[in-house]
């Protein structure tokens, strides 16, 4: 029986599989059903998934799948994923649900991610925005990857974290263009004034030798528009219908 086939009924049977290749098809149909918003059943297939297989990869795509849909019973198995490849994913809802026990271990993903994926993690910390976890975002503004210290220095800006302004301003001679671009709108949403010196001299600044040099454009831009914030006051960070802060549109 194929999955994008079955009745919902039938789906339900699959997900509990012992096959784990078609419990994982089953899962991501079911899925893709909520979604669409025309095959609202197979919660309770879903909690028993997460909750009993022995099979790791099935086990946390119910528990994902389940925790999409603001289900608490997928708290146990989103636990269990931090320790595995989907932890990023798992950290999210862990988040959402405000499970706060969970916060420490989703901290110490940042000894175990790889340097890119350690942005995500950045975007994540700031969503917990606890004196720890504002601590580790300042560290990952040092980051050997550039688009982690992209996401850093966006996160502090989107807390308003003033302590991480001297961090910020230093960031604004980062030979990456992305890296001052963030860092510019970071110090803008902060509304510290003290930023206006050296954000006046990134207007000019270029990349570093071995960095293409067409994004710098958009970062000198984006630094005189920090300045023009700063002089009227704060910036308002805007949001899209999510909640999320919205990209370079911001201003």
């Amino acid at each position: 029986m194929a999955a994008w086939t079955a009745t919902s009924q039938e789906l339900g049977a699959l997900i509990l599989s012992k096959e784990p290749v078609m419990a994982l098809t089953a899962i991501e149909e079911a899925k893709l059903r909520w979604n669409a918003g025309w095959d609202k059943g197979n919660t309770e297939a879903l909690a028993t998934c997460a909750a009993g297989t022995t099979n790791s990869a099935v086990r946390e795509s119910a528990a994902l799948a389940l925790a999409s849909r603001d289900d608490r019973r997928a708290l146990p198995a989103l636990r269990s994923a931090l320790a595995g490849r989907r932890a990023l994913q798992a950290a999210f809802f862990l988040i959402k649900f405000q499970d706060r026990a969970s916060y420490p271990t989703i901290r110490g993903l940042a000894t175990q991610l790889n340097d890119g994926d350690k942005r995500v993690l950045a975007d994540l910390l700031a969503q917990i925005n606890d004196a720890p976890s504002v601590a580790l975002i300042r560290t990952l503004l040092k980051n050997p990857y550039a688009g982690t210290r992209a996401h850093a220095a966006k996160a502090l800006g989107r807390i308003r974290d003033r302590e991480s302004v001297p961090l910020l301003i230093a960031a604004l001679t980062d030979g990456y263009a992305d890296v001052r671009r963030d860092a510019a709108w970071a110090l803008a949403a902060i509304g510290d004034k003290r930023a206006i010196p050296a954000l006046q001299k990134a207007t000019t600044a270029q990349n570093s030798p071995h960095v293409l040099a067409h994004s710098a454009r958009a970062a000198q831009e984006m630094a005189r528009r920090a300045i023009v914030a700063l002089e009227k006051g704060a910036l308002e960070i805007t949001c899209d219908g999510r909640g999320n802060p919205l990209g370079m549109g911001r201003f």
